[in-house]
């Protein structure tokens, strides 16, 4: 049997040479129009919370916290986004003198007034977000904690953590995902 081997050098050349000669007069035409703008915005998140999805939300957690803290004192709760976010009214009507500030690197940081009940030991906190990427919540004292979970509103989490100074205010740095709604109530407790 003969095999006739011919070579491919030929072939590959020519097509190296007219995929050059191709590719040399697509650079020498006139570019294409840009596209203009899409008008369709990319949906974001929006601080302008519906009141009775916040009060639903608020329920969920603050029952949460119920079913596993008898004795608690509501230090603040917050809603909003990364970039936009509120203290909001405590499940009784009760006004806060806990702060919310965006700090400009995607983190919020929260600062609670100290606790009234000098036997608090701890804080507690629930939060619920919406998207399914993670978010993070610092507590921020000598010996700090760091605590977070996938975002989704099918569950809630609950996180009791001990204070250093619980005679002192409380600081968490909080880092909620982009594109992200939450919600967080916290509360001191004794337990």
């Amino acid at each position: 049997m003969i095999t006739n081997h011919r070579s491919m050098t030929p072939l590959l050349v020519g097509a190296c040479l007219t995929g050059a000669l191709g590719l040399a007069g697509c650079t020498t035409a006139t570019p294409p129009a840009a596209e203009p703008p899409s008008t369709i915005a990319a949906p974001t998140p929006s601080s302008e919370t519906d009141p009775a999805e916040d009060a639903a939300q608020f329920a969920s957690l603050t029952q949460v916290i119920d079913e596993n803290y008898q004795s608690r004192e509501w230090a603040g709760s917050f809603s909003g986004t990364k970039n936009d976010a509120t203290t909001t009214t405590s499940p009784d009507g009760v006004a806060s003198d806990a702060t919310i500030t965006p700090n400009g690197n995607g983190e919020l940081t929260v600062t609670l007034p100290a606790s009234t009940d000098p036997a608090t030991r701890q804080i507690v906190m629930s939060l619920v977000c919406t998207g399914s990427e993670n978010y993070w919540i610092n507590v921020d004292q000598a010996n700090p904690n760091r605590l977070g979970t996938t975002c989704g509103t099918d569950g809630t989490a609950i996180y009791a953590v001990p204070l250093d100074e619980p005679a002192s205010p409380t600081t968490l740095s909080v880092t909620i995902p982009d594109d992200s709604q939450f919600w967080l109530a916290t509360y001191y407790t004794k337990e």
